[in-house]
């Protein structure tokens, strides 16, 4: 699975696997489950995630907008770029997994970003 792979790619399987599991057998439940993880990010990402199932085209735009002033490196590299620039796509935004892996992104890297060093 490609959404698997990405989020290997992106450092965060481990955490992401059990979520997207969830996902596959019930997307309801594991949008829920996404969102509630969500409840200790920042209210911005917050508000991304709640539009990730019923809104496309606002989680799309929403999500670029903050991934292209919230770099996310791995490496040298700043994968929020990449992820902004797939999402601008209208048909890889509307792809309900990739929004899903995206929003998981949001969360996953604004707790670490948050944590004081």
């Amino acid at each position: 699975e490609l959404i698997l792979s990405a989020s290997a790619l992106l450092g965060f399987y481990d955490w992401f696997y059990t979520f997207f599991t969830e996902f596959l057998d019930d997307p309801a439940e594991g949008i829920r489950s996404l969102t509630d993880m969500a409840a200790n990010s920042p209210e911005e990402v917050r508000a991304i995630v709640e539009l990730v199932e019923n809104d496309p085209r606002g989680f799309a735009r929403r999500a670029v907008s903050y991934l292209r002033t919230h770099p996310i490196r791995i490496g040298r590299t700043d994968v929020a770029r990449c992820l902004a620039d797939a999402l601008s796509n209208r048909q890889v935004g509307q792809l309900e997994r990739f929004r899903f892996l995206v929003a998981a992104t949001l969360i996953y890297h604004s707790r670490v970003h948050s944590v004081p060093e």
